[in-house]
């Protein structure tokens, strides 16, 4: 087991990808930050332009604490069950990469199975009507999906949705209707299935759900609501249920997920909710992670909510250049926090 200290100059990134669940819930704390999510300027742990990290292009194997070559990974990813490559939704380099390990995947086989967090699981039913239609293109997709209306930087994950179309391989939507995340978020009864009430009522273990709720924290800017704990977790813990799912629905096919890294940590993260026949040992779980100025020990770049490793390979690349939205909203929010904790 390696003890490790929490990694704290990333948190800009696990800002972006909450501002962007909860802009989809619809939460009113939030709303003034995500409109920030899309601004850029160069963020505090950017390295001068000119200076090459240390870290960039390596990959470190968090058990064996070691680099692994490219080749290494790629044999391992080829014997994997299922791959999953856990994202910061704004890196391009991180899609440029993950469109490259889908198109070497494709080769193995009947290649795998991709599966998106940014498609919703009810409009699964578009995207395969769509795709009946020979060299479908993938703004087809991104039409029939709403997708450049959803939130999502359809110029971030077109080339890969390209690229997953023009291998012919299974396009899966993972992520839970938002309408259902909303309703399950802000505590409406009758937004889960019985099916799915019963899943969110095993609980996670301790260590896991105070890491959730550590990230959850975080990603509010040091603040949650009060009440909203709960509901936010569930809401969390069913779109990784449901991207469980997803990746099940392909039965025997290799899969590969496209995720915030968030969501493909092994303790609670999608890993944690695969069935049986999908075993640890089976996954691949890497976590492509920006590079912070300073900071050459790649152990530090794991979180330290949990003493075993929650992914097993770290993807060094390039930090990008954009605005902390809790800085740039940081009046509005802290106005917000004194209104809901002044009480009447």
């Amino acid at each position: 087991m390696h003890t490790t200290r929490r990694h704290r100059p990333g948190k800009t990134e696990r800002h972006r990808t909450t501002c962007r669940r909860l802009a989809a819930i619809g939460l009113v704390l939030l709303a003034a930050a995500a409109a920030g999510c899309s601004s850029s300027r160069s963020g505090p742990a950017l390295p001068p332009p000119s200076v090459a990290h240390p870290l960039e292009g390596q990959i470190w194997d968090t058990e064996a604490q070691a680099f692994v070559s490219t080749e290494e990974f790629l044999d391992r990813a080829l014997r994997a069950r299922t791959v999953l490559l856990g994202e910061i939704h704004v890196n391009p380099e991180h899609h440029r990469i993950q469109a490259d390990v889908v198109s070497h995947l494709a080769g193995n086989s009947a290649g795998p199975a991709v599966v998106f967090e940014m498609f919703e699981v009810d409009q699964q039913a578009n995207i395969d009507r769509a795709r009946e239609t020979p060299g479908v293109e993938a703004g087809t997709i991104a039409d029939v999906t709403g997708f450049r209306d959803s939130g999502w930087d359809w110029a971030m994950y077109g080339p890969l949705v390209e690229t997953t179309l023009n291998l012919d391989l299974p396009l899966l939507a993972g992520n839970a209707p938002r309408a259902t995340v909303r309703g399950i978020a802000t505590g409406q009864s009758g937004a889960l299935t019985a099916e799915q009430q019963a899943r969110l009522d095993e609980p996670l273990p301790e260590p896991a759900r105070a890491a959730l709720v550590a990230e959850l924290v975080e990603g509010h800017c040091g603040y949650l609501p009060p009440g909203m704990e709960p509901g936010l977790m569930a809401a969390q813990r069913l779109r990784d249920i449901t991207m469980s799912d997803a990746i099940a629905s392909a039965g025997e096919r290799q899969t590969v997920l496209i995720a915030g890294s968030g969501h493909v940590r092994r303790d609670f993260g999608v890993p944690h909710y695969l069935p049986p026949d999908v075993p640890a040992s089976a996954m691949l779980v890497v976590s492509l992670t920006e590079v912070a100025h300073g900071e050459n020990d790649p152990a530090a770049y794991l979180p330290g909510d949990a003493g075993e490793p929650v992914y097993d390979l770290l993807w060094f690349t390039r930090r990008t250049q954009r605005e902390d939205p809790c800085e740039a909203f940081r009046e509005q929010l802290e106005s917000m926090k004194n209104q809901l904790t002044a009480g009447p």
